[in-house]
């Protein structure tokens, strides 16, 4: 049985409330908070390397590139690209809107591609931040998206809608859910089969090609489901 050990903790007096999930990089670990920042944290210490000052909160996890920046969206609307090696920013995009959901890389195209309560999806050079494309959803997208395989997009909406658009932000295929609103991001299995989680508490299984293969209720609304090698979700 391995035994787990506290190696460091930081307090909320130190870094603000955190309430999105960290990017983990070879020497330290990079995440925003509700104070209006975003930190780098020595792995093996807990000691601040640096912090940054951003024009909003964060409530979404961070995204860390093979380039050397560190991607925070914030609910002030803007995305931030940041140096991993002192925090310094490259460049900031605007949405329209607040922004929950974090960014994620789409490392084969060189994007980031970003959701926000503009109701639209945002990709953008992950280098320089030059806006790619974006695609309106019908409702306001709140969670990250899931990049698979085969380089396509999948993402859900607060109207129970998840969208599957290709790298060049063409629509290949929507499916409305019951439920209310999705609950977290999208899982994927290796076939492909998309796992989504929605408020009511109804976890779908959807076909890589569309259509529902299965339900189950969890008895509760979930967060973003995982799947392990196993099969198992």
């Amino acid at each position: 049985m391995v035994v787990l050990q506290i190696l460091w903790t930081l307090s909320a007096a130190e870094v603000g409330t955190i309430d999105g999930g960290s990017a983990l990089g070879e020497n330290n670990v990079y995440f925003g908070s509700l104070a209006l920042k975003v930190f780098a944290v020595a792995r093996t210490t807990g000691k601040i390397v640096w912090e940054a000052a951003i024009g909003g909160s964060v409530f979404a996890s961070a995204a860390l590139g093979s380039n050397g920046l560190v991607y925070i969206a914030s609910v002030d609307g803007y995305l931030y690209a940041l140096r991993s090696v002192d925090g310094s920013v490259v460049w900031k995009y605007k949405t329209r809107g607040p922004m929950d959901g974090g960014p994620s890389l789409h490392a084969a195209a060189g994007m980031v591609v970003v959701g926000s309560a503009d109701k639209m999806l945002h990709a953008l050079n992950a280098d320089t931040g030059a806006l790619r494309w974006t695609f309106v959803a019908a409702e306001i997208i709140r969670h990250r998206a899931a990049i698979d395989a085969a380089g396509r997009i999948i993402f859900g909406t607060t109207s129970g809608t998840v969208y599957v658009v290709s790298v060049a932000g063409d629509e290949l295929w929507r499916e409305t859910l019951s439920g209310g609103a999705v609950s977290g991001s999208p899982a994927l299995a290796a076939d492909g089969t998309i796992y989504q989680g929605m408020q009511d508490g109804t976890v779908y299984a959807l076909h890589a090609n569309g259509g529902i293969l299965w339900t189950s209720n969890v008895n509760g609304e979930p967060s973003s489901p995982a799947v392990a090698h196993s099969g198992v979700v």
